[in-house]
């Protein structure tokens, strides 16, 4: 066998890895991008939660108590529902307020934008939050 043909057969072994570096390279790309993307949503969600429960706390806080008679609450459902409205607003998400007896309950919904999943086309991933405060007069548990 001479050198020339061995060198010629050395040749077509090149480039041979390419494509398993390259399959590895993307499963390599794609964990992490999963991973931090499920991570952010993760985020978002315990984020968008935490402004409904704050909302919500806002508005009962703004609910009237008045001890002038006990069990009496003059309920100013309006103020309430603006003031969680307006913590919604400020956080920078959408919600839905309802106030019910001493009861504010608010839904908050938002978008969290992944960093990597936007190679393969998903823009936005929906988040929500959910929370309920109520009201308690002085002396209820």
């Amino acid at each position: 066998m001479s050198g020339a043909h061995r060198l010629r057969k050395q040749e077509t072994d090149r480039g041979s890895a390419t494509p398993w570096f390259l399959m590895i390279v993307m499963s390599a790309f794609l964990f992490v991008g999963v991973s931090v993307d499920t991570g952010g949503k993760l985020q978002a969600a315990n984020r968008a939660e935490a402004v409904a429960g704050e909302a919500a706390r806002a508005g009962a806080n703004a609910l009237d108590y008045s001890p002038s008679k006990i069990g009496d609450i003059h309920l100013g459902f309006a103020r309430a529902q603006n003031a969680a409205e307006k913590y919604i607003s400020v956080a920078g998400y959408q919600g839905e307020v309802t106030v019910t007896g001493r009861e504010v309950t608010v839904t908050t919904t938002g978008t969290y934008k992944p960093v990597f999943l936007t190679a393969i086309g998903i823009k936005a991933l929906p988040v929500d939050g959910h929370a309920t405060a109520r009201l308690v007069a002085p002396g209820e548990d």
